[in-house]
């Protein structure tokens, strides 16, 4: 339940840094798995780890019942065409691959590269990671491909987007003539 907190101290980091090419860089891939997640789950539905294996209670401790399993409403809802419309307010996250509890602590790691906040940001995002498998009951897979899909797509965004934008030659100053 993290995520919007972390994606938005960062954000608020990024702009005090003045790093306008990391909150752009941030955006534009974040944005870009969210529409692979898209298309994932409309071809490749998962309803996620613990909706499949129901595991007993006693097994799982002190996690919330509705760890891993809060979006089943929606899920199912969708799946059976009775979910035909629905408010912001009361939207839950359908999406179990890629996980996005494990791509935004990644990105957020990358957004804040090579400056302080790292270090206080990198036990905060491996907390986030590991409470995945936990709280979001995600499969050990989904983490492994969602971290590859980030380092793919941070990857493209180097090649295809930040690269030929630092290769572009600077506009030549126009002048006014006389005549």
């Amino acid at each position: 339940m993290s995520i919007l907190s972390a994606m938005m101290v960062v954000l608020g980091l990024l702009v005090v840094m003045r790093r306008f090419d990391r909150i752009r860089e941030l955006l534009l891939i974040n944005g870009s798995l969210g529409l692979l997640g898209i298309v994932f789950c409309t071809f490749l539905p998962a309803i996620g780890a613990y909706a499949y294996y129901s595991p007993a209670v006693e097994l799982v401790g002190n996690i919330p019942s509705s760890a891993g399993r809060y979006h089943l409403e929606h899920f199912n809802g969708l799946r059976s065409g009775d979910l035909l419309s629905f408010t912001f307010s009361e939207t839950k996250g359908i999406i179990t691959f890629p996980s996005f509890h494990t791509i935004v602590p990644v990105l957020l790691l990358w957004s804040v590269r090579r400056t302080w906040a790292f270090w206080p940001a990198l036990p905060v995002s491996a907390i986030m990671i590991l409470s995945t498998l936990s709280i979001g009951g995600h499969h050990l897979a989904d983490i492994v491909a969602s971290i590859t899909l980030c380092a793919i797509s941070i990857w493209l965004y180097a090649q295809y987007v930040a690269k030929p934008a630092s290769r572009a030659r600077p506009a030549t100053p126009v002048t006014a003539l006389d005549g």
